[in-house]
């Protein structure tokens, strides 16, 4: 399950999950949002937290979504 589902499944406060695993909360958004990626030290917490429904493949699955994301856009801005 992605993260954003599971914040909305289980109308969870983002703020409050951002408090419970240790990370500010704006840069907790921006990783829901698909702005940013997981870093690798709050995984492990967020799958304690979300009682694996969120699992660790799910993480770096939507990490790699941001990349490829990224690099499409790259190469869209560089065939502009």
């Amino acid at each position: 399950m992605k993260l954003l589902e599971y914040i909305e499944n289980y109308a969870i406060m983002k703020k409050k999950f951002a408090e419970k695993i240790g990370m500010h909360h704006v840069q907790f958004y921006e990783i829901v949002n698909g702005k940013q990626r997981v870093p690798e030290k709050y995984m492990k917490k967020i799958v304690k937290v979300t009682e694996g429904k969120v699992t660790l493949t799910d993480l770096m699955q939507q990490n790699i979504d941001l990349l490829e994301r990224s690099d499409a856009q790259s190469k869209e801005t560089q065939n502009s």
